[in-house]
């Protein structure tokens, strides 16, 4: 009718001969659009890690500890994969520190769009932060890549500072890193989303 489909009662389905926009809201209990898949989660790849790390890195190079590489498998080429987490870092001084969202490609390519714009010399990172050397400061992840593809892709981080001469850069650990009541450990985390497309 105008305002209504009424199912039979032996099949309880409805069939449309092409796409279908469906809008307004669904009434009565356990109410649901199970055909509708744009949107879902599909599935979720976590990597936790409790090591400690550290690294001497040039003032003008990246480290990418091997440890927080995390690899997914689009179920479509039309999904997304949404990339989020944290690195608790330190370095020795107060300096900047940032990190990069790379994949696999040759050799490492950058994310489209989940790092800055190229400008001259300066370094794209995806965010950054401000060591002290004392305690820990947080690095967060949060993009929404679209890939573009079927096969397995590894998503890597590398980290850089701003200090004009090599320095030793921590994960999950700061720089003064006693055995003291008031010395943390962390634990970081990335977290890759199949989202449907």
């Amino acid at each position: 009718t105008a305002d209504s489909i009424q199912l039979h009662a032996s099949d309880q389905s409805v069939t449309f001969p092409g796409a279908v926009t469906v809008t307004g809201a669904l009434n009565g209990s356990g109410a649901n659009l199970t055909g509708i898949t744009t949107g879902k989660v599909l599935q979720i790849v976590a990597n936790t890690q409790t090591g400690n790390f550290s690294n001497n890195v040039g003032s003008t190079h990246f480290w990418g500890p091997s440890e927080f590489e995390t690899t997914i498998t689009p179920s479509s080429a039309s999904n997304k994969v949404l990339i989020q987490g944290h690195f608790c870092v330190d370095a020795a001084i107060s300096m900047g520190m940032g990190v990069q969202i790379q994949h696999t490609g040759s050799g490492g390519t950058l994310v489209t769009g989940a790092n800055g714009a190229v400008a001259g010399q300066r370094k794209t990172v995806h965010s950054a932060c401000k060591t002290d050397g004392t305690r820990m400061v947080n690095l967060p992840l949060t993009f929404l890549d679209s890939p573009n593809t079927t096969s397995a892709i590894t998503y890597k981080f590398w980290f850089n500072h701003t200090s004009g001469q090599a320095r030793v850069l921590y994960i999950n650990q700061s720089h003064e890193d006693t055995n003291h009541g008031e010395i943390s450990r962390a634990v970081s985390t990335v977290l890759l989303t199949e989202i449907a497309g």
